[in-house]
């Protein structure tokens, strides 16, 4: 019975992107890793919904668990001519399956683009460096201060 609910199921999946896509996003992420590009910045330029999905592709690149990505940066960029992707033109090719999913947050300008009048706007790398930074100067400036009160009970004969 839950085998056929499985099958159910499985039958309505639909795949966010096809396979050849998600091996072009694969080599947009290894040859960013050559760059030393943060996964977070990877992410927001290719139009991914997670970052963490780039730390796994990375990882799996350089233990060479994708065999169809050679492990040189020449080789990457090879590839991606070959492909007919080069220059900026790759990031709206390989964003755009994903940006119909991300939809009205990427309608309002994606986070730190801005043309030369309007103020910047900070990353979420930023905002999160800039919390950090607030709750250590906090911390330095409040200091837990533990008294320890040592409890002294009568021990009965």
């Amino acid at each position: 019975m839950a085998y056929q609910a499985r099958l159910r199921n499985l039958g309505r999946f639909k795949r966010a992107r096809s396979h050849g896509e998600t091996r072009r996003i694969e080599l947009e992420i290894a040859l960013a890793s050559h760059g030393h590009e943060s996964c977070r910045g990877i992410a927001r330029r290719l139009g991914l919904r997670s970052h963490a999905y780039c730390c796994r592709v990375i990882r799996r690149y350089r233990t060479g668990q994708i065999p169809s990505l050679p492990p040189d940066e020449q080789s990457l960029l090879a590839m991606r001519d070959s492909l007919g992707l080069s220059g900026n033109q790759d990031d709206r090719a390989l964003a755009n399956p994903a940006r119909a999913n991300i939809g009205a947050a990427l309608e309002n300008g994606a986070v730190g683009t801005r043309s030369a009048g309007e103020p910047r706007v900070m990353t979420v790398d930023e905002r999160i460096a800039e919390t950090w930074r607030e709750v250590q100067e906090w911390k330095r400036k409040h200091p837990i201060r533990r008294s320890h009160v040592v409890f002294s009970v009568p021990i009965p004969r």
